[in-house]
């Protein structure tokens, strides 16, 4: 019998006293030409080994051939039915290890894997086992990336344990002869030899064991290829079969989306028309129309994915099948927690709950206009920059909308308005979006505020027109004058101070009075009150400051007192 590890010491031994001999010529060749010579030489070890497995192999083919013959002719001369049933049975079992052997001995001289058939039971089948037939394919699909390294990590471990094993029977073996020799076991003598005859036959089923593992690792490794060509075979395979089936179903999906997208208003238009022939115009609008392109869009996607599947179907590509449809299961299984949540969402997506298209809704403090609903819904609102924003419909569930109305006030400011905040901060709006305000303040500092901050703080317009209330006082001496001669004088000088500061600019002015108020506790009040346009909100300060000038310069060139607050204390009197 061969013996396979003596080869592979006698290659050794050879490749040992080439190297020297060809040191001084290998110095001169390329790596590429010594590759290619040590590959050369293990494809004639490969084939010498092969060669001698052929030799065994047949040698193990006659013997069988011959014994199954020699039992045929027993069985014609055997009258024991016992005894004949028996060698038959023997018969069958040899049979089927000869056509094994048979099998085996073309697939090693020819190196492919042919008559390799496996016999499927009628049996009955339970869930699981259901399960199992429709996930086969799937897994075989799995299973076979994986096979090659897995067959050679278990011909490795076999080759250890074969190898330890035959350790064990040569110690053992060794052991036995010793114990021929010796003179205290001679009456042992006839067990020791029908042990060792034993422990022979053993040694010679785990050489062929070992032999046998060798090879097949031999033969997976020299099919192996590059790593390389491994995953580029793997590649165009895929592509060759699922690829393609999987380009197909894609393709077919996409086609009758966009198909059905390219119609979508046609069709929807064409219904929207027959229902308004029918029953003319609504008088709540054509709020059915949103629901209808929901519905729509749905039936289109389940269509789309129904071909795509059954263009797999067609194509008998299993694996594929199954990972969509179990998929498809299981993201509807997991989803079943969010089925209330998902209802009133649905009921968003088709118009028909608490907010509905082209209404205003108050999210986050600030009011938008839904221009359109669905699982992400759209809102605008055309006076913050940035002002489109795209939600999940799920942060609307607990809201409500209502129409729009005629000159609907989207925000309190727009960019470049001046605003007066909490009667302290004054600026311009120069930047406003969905999340901040920014107000560039007199002198040039910029304000920074987040919106809910802004409108806390109760922001004064003054860009769409505004007024200046002024409150000043003169003494109770100009009493009998007041009328006829204090309040002209006033109106007089204050009006051409204004004139004279603001020029072109007056125009803006719409109205300016001023008049007597009321008696004070130490003064008798008169009212200046300018209403202005939007576009002097830049010069409310100097406007107020003007006003305060013109007082005082009035009250200095006719003498007029200005009075400050006076406090009297009465002391009572005290006896002497």
């Amino acid at each position: 019998m061969y013996n396979i590890s003596m080869l592979n010491k006698y290659f050794f031994l050879i490749l040992l006293s080439i190297v020297p001999l060809h040191y001084s010529a290998a110095q001169d060749k390329s790596p590429s030409q010594i590759k290619s010579e040590m590959e050369q030489i293990g494809e004639e070890s490969f084939e010498s080994i092969r060669f001698d497995r052929l030799k065994r192999m047949r040698k193990e083919i006659v013997q069988i051939e011959s014994k199954i013959y020699l039992n045929k002719k027993e069985i014609k001369k055997q009258e024991d039915m016992v005894l004949k049933l028996k060698l038959e049975s023997e018969n069958e079992k040899l049979q089927k290890v000869y056509n094994a052997k048979r099998i085996l001995f073309i697939e090693t001289i020819t190196g492919l894997p042919i008559f390799q058939s496996s016999e499927v039971a009628a049996k009955d089948e339970s869930f699981s086992e259901n399960l199992s037939d429709i996930l086969r394919p799937a897994l075989s699909g799995i299973k076979g990336l994986s096979e090659r390294p897995r067959q050679i990590q278990m011909l490795e471990e076999n080759i250890k344990v074969y190898t330890a094993e035959l350790n064990t029977v040569k110690l053992a073996l060794e052991k036995i002869e010793n114990y021929q020799k010796d003179k205290e076991y001679k009456d042992f003598y006839r067990t020791l030899k029908k042990s060792k005859k034993k422990l022979k036959t053993v040694k010679n089923d785990f050489e062929i064991k070992l032999e046998d593992a060798q090879f097949n690792l031999l033969k997976l490794e020299k099919n192996q290829g590059s790593f390389v060509g491994v995953f580029s075979k793997a590649i165009f395979d895929f592509l060759k079969t699922k690829g393609k089936n999987l380009f197909l179903s894609i393709s077919a999906f996409i086609l009758i989306v966009w198909f059905l997208g390219r119609v979508k208003n046609r069709v929807i238009s064409f219904f929207v028309d027959k229902f308004l022939k029918l029953y003319g115009p609504h008088d709540q609008g054509l709020w059915f129309i949103r629901p209808i392109k929901v519905i729509y869009s749905l039936t289109g996607f389940l269509l789309a994915l129904f071909v795509g599947i059954l263009i797999l179907y067609i194509m008998n590509d299993w694996v594929l099948v199954t990972f969509i449809l179990f998929t498809l299961g299981a993201l509807v299984w997991s989803s079943k927690e969010y089925f209330p949540t998902f209802f009133e969402q649905s009921k968003i997506v088709l118009n028909l709950g608490a907010i509905r298209e082209n209404e205003v809704v108050i999210f986050e403090e600030i009011p938008w206009k839904i221009k359109t609903l669905g699982y992400y819904c759209r809102l605008e609102n055309p006076l913050l920059t940035g002002g489109s924003l795209r939600i999940g419909s799920r942060e609307l569930v607990n809201s409500h909308s209502r129409p729009i109305q005629v000159n609907e006030p989207w925000f309190p400011t727009k960019t470049n308005d001046w605003v007066v905040l909490d009667e302290e901060v004054y600026g311009k709006v120069t930047f406003q979006s969905p999340e901040q305000v920014l107000v560039k303040l007199i002198g040039g500092a910029t304000k920074y505020l987040k919106v809910d901050e802004f409108l806390k703080m109760n922001p004064l317009n003054l860009s769409n027109g505004f007024g200046i209330k002024q409150i000043i006082g003169v003494d109770y001496q100009h009493q009998s004058i007041l009328l006829d001669e204090v309040v002209p004088n006033f109106k007089e000088a204050v009006t051409k101070s204004l004139k004279e500061f603001l020029k072109d600019e007056y125009k803006s002015v719409y109205e300016f009075q001023i008049d007597f108020l009321r008696s004070g506790s130490s003064s008798l009040d008169i009212r200046f009150f300018l209403i202005c346009s939007g576009a002097l909100a830049s010069k409310k300060l100097l406007l107020e400051r003007t006003i305060q000038n013109a007082f005082v310069k009035v009250c200095n060139d006719n003498h007029y007192v200005i009075p400050f607050t006076q406090m009297t204390v009465h002391m009572a009197k005290t006896g002497e």
